[in-house]
C-alpha cells in the first residue's frame, strides 16, 4: 500500500511539472485516466492510505487487510467533507441550518456529521437567528440509532420529532449557540459565503 501511495504521488508530481506537454500522459486527455491524472497533477492533492489492520489466516498464512471502520469514517470526513452515499439509504441525508445569524457556522459542523454517517444535503440559514440550543429535527420514521449517531456528533442539542411528510432529508440540524461555541465559533466568512 505504501508503494502504491509513493507511485501515485511521484506520478502526479512528474505530470504536474509538464502539464503544458499534451503527451505527458499517453492516450486520451478529455476523459478517463488521462483527464483525471492531469486534473489531479494540476492541483493540491493529498494521498492517504486506508487505515487497516492486518489479519493472518491460521492454516494458510494468507494475509487480509481489514478496514478500521472508525478510522475510515474519520478519514472520509476529513478528505471528503460532502460525500454522497454509494447507494440510497447508506448515509442519512442531513440539512444543516444556521440558527445564529452566520451561515459559515454550518461548514465546520459538516465533517462531524459526515463522520457520524451523514450525507450533507444542504447548508443554509434557519428561519430565525435566535437559537440558543441546537435542534435535531427528525421525522417519526427515522430510526432511533440514526438519531443517536447524529446527535452524538455534537454532544449537545435537543431532538425534536416532526410529523411532516415528504422531506428530502432524514434530519435537519438547526445550529444553536451551544454547538457553535463547542466548534470554536462563530466563524468568519469563508469562500464567498456571507451572513
Amino acid at each position: 500500500m505504501v508503494r502504491h501511495q509513493l507511485l501515485w504521488a511521484a506520478w502526479f508530481e512528474a505530470v504536474g511539472l509538464q502539464l503544458d506537454d499534451p503527451d505527458v500522459v499517453p492516450g486520451e486527455s478529455g476523459s478517463g485516466l488521462g483527464l483525471f491524472v492531469r486534473a489531479l497533477a494540476g492541483s493540491e492533492v493529498e494521498i492517504a492510505t486506508l487505515p487497516v489492520s492486518v489479519r493472518t489466516a491460521g492454516d494458510t498464512g494468507s494475509v487480509a487487510f481489514v478496514p478500521l471502520d472508525g478510522d475510515v469514517d474519520a478519514l472520509v470526513a476529513r478528505l471528503i467533507p460532502f460525500p454522497v452515499g454509494p447507494s440510497p439509504g447508506s448515509r442519512q441525508r442531513v440539512r444543516i441550518l444556521d440558527g445564529t445569524g452566520q451561515l459559515n457556522n454550518g461548514l465546520p459542523a459538516a465533517p462531524l456529521l459526515v463522520e457520524a454517517g451523514a450525507e450533507i444535503a444542504t447548508v443554509g440559514n434557519a428561519r430565525s437567528f435566535d437559537y440558543r440550543t441546537t435542534q435535531f429535527v427528525v421525522g417519526a420514521e427515522v430510526d432511533q440509532q440514526t438519531v443517536e449517531r447524529i446527535t452524538a456528533a455534537f454532544g449537545a442539542g435537543d431532538v425534536v420529532t416532526t410529523e411532516e411528510a415528504g422531506s428530502a432529508v432524514d434530519v435537519t440540524v438547526i445550529l444553536g449557540e451551544d454547538v457553535v461555541r463547542l466548534l470554536g465559533g462563530p466563524f468568519a466568512s469563508v469562500g464567498g459565503i456571507d451572513e
